[in-house]
């Protein structure tokens, strides 16, 4: 037992020295193996009078990984010494970021990223922030080049709230708390134009799978399909009366669209919606009903014959899109869903926890985690945790090496993934 008690700023400062940040890891070795009792003595030594020994201790903690994490949770509850809680629960969130696959964190957005989309190479990320910018990165590179964006691009007066990528990789779409979708030139960061015509904010964006016409989903409960040359609107879905559009997405292979939102946030009478469009008719096809809450977000799988929606009641679904059946229900820690997306052989899935509620959407919590779902068996696979808000975006690389998350903490991680 020590004597005396070493402030925490000091112990933050100074009993970490060669720590790298994430991504900037080096490669793991393999793992030394050692005896309870050897970990046991090692987590009594993160709280030794000598500064050395602590430092050690910690070294070989984390060096030791995964089979430490239960002698160290007991540690970081139960241990009288404060120091020793502290740098417990230190060592276990280094040694889950570092299992997580996490490579790289971007900063450069000066508010909460809304928005993340990958290019269908796999190279290249585009967000949205609430700092009024679009940013595009590589994704490759990531921290090694200090995080720096590529560029960032200047248009829209206010929150950017969603962003999409065209199939060959040479545009971006984004939506606005300034009523306006935009289409961006990737390779010069110029805007090419506007489509106008919305009535509030554009909450989400997305590209037909040719790449030649836009959904765009808003505050005024409507979605509307867009020709992406010439920005002439080419219909308008009434998707829910009194509510917001949050979600769109295209579907038989541009030939329907499905739409997800809701007005259940502050109403006394609240209303869900999830639905499919036919595009060429304008006319509804069929209704997804389970929802208890808005719907926030929606994928459809790589075959088309499933959906997936995510919503504030805290679920994520499966749905069949020929009936409209629900398959599977998907319960987290009864956050908001924000996003969820579909890994590219359509078996499994990965979905983003928000807040509990809207008051608390910069609060730090554990829970609000990247989730992985066998869709098959409805059964957690794992956990990405790294953010230190809630995780608000998120998209899966095409060949399935990548996910990418933005979050309310003004970060993007990125994540490899298992083959």
């Amino acid at each position: 037992m020590r004597n005396f008690t070493r402030p925490l700023a000091f112990t933050l400062m100074f009993s970490f020295p060669g720590l790298l940040p994430a991504g900037e890891q080096q490669p793991d070795k393999e793992q030394p193996k050692a005896s309870s009792e050897a970990i046991k003595r090692l987590i009594e030594e993160l709280g030794d009078d000598a500064f050395g020994k602590r430092t050690e201790a910690r070294k070989q903690l984390e060096a030791i990984g995964e089979p430490a994490v239960g002698a160290l949770k007991k540690a970081a509850e139960d241990a009288a010494d404060f120091e020793i809680r502290t740098t417990a629960k230190a060592i276990i969130e280094v040694i889950e970021i570092r299992s997580s696959g996490l490579l790289h964190t971007l900063r450069g957005h000066n508010n909460r990223v809304n928005g993340v989309a990958i290019s269908a190479d796999g190279k290249r990320v585009v967000s949205a922030g609430w700092d009024g910018t679009v940013q595009y990165w590589n994704i490759e590179s990531g921290a090694k080049e200090s995080g720096a964006a590529i560029r960032k691009m200047l248009g829209h007066k206010g929150n950017v709230m969603s962003v999409a990528v065209s199939p060959d990789g040479k545009w971006a779409l984004s939506g606005g708390a300034d009523f306006t979708l935009r289409l961006w030139n990737l390779d010069t960061g110029a805007q090419i134009r506007d489509f106008l015509g919305h009535k509030s904010t554009v909450w989400d964006v997305a590209f037909s799978p040719d790449g030649k016409r836009a959904l765009s989903g808003c505050s005024d409960g409507k979605a509307r399909l867009w020709d992406v040359e010439t920005g002439q609107l080419l219909l308008t879905l009434d998707t829910i009366t009194a509510g917001v559009a949050w979600t769109v997405a295209f579907a038989d292979n541009g030939k329907q669209a499905v739409t997800g939102g809701g007005n259940t946030l502050g109403k006394n009478v609240p209303t869900v919606a999830l639905r499919l469009w036919d595009l060429t008719s304008g006319q509804e096809v069929r209704q997804f009903v389970g929802h208890t809450r808005d719907v926030r977000n929606v994928a459809v799988s790589p075959d088309g014959k499933q959906l997936l929606s995510g919503s504030f009641d805290g679920t994520m679904r499966l749905w069949d899109m020929a009936t409209g059946k629900e398959l599977k229900r998907f319960a987290g820690p009864g956050h908001f869903v924000e996003s969820v997306r579909f890994m590219p052989n359509g078996k499994r899935a990965i979905c983003s926890y928000g807040p509990k509620v809207t008051e608390k959407i910069y609060d730090e919590d554990p829970s609000c985690s990247l989730r992985l779902w066998d869709l098959e068996t409805g059964k957690e696979l794992r956990q990405f945790k790294g953010h230190d808000g809630p995780i608000l975006s998120l998209a899966i690389s095409a060949d399935g090496r990548f996910l990418v998350s933005g979050s309310a903490d003004r970060s993007m991680r990125v994540w490899q993934l298992a083959k």
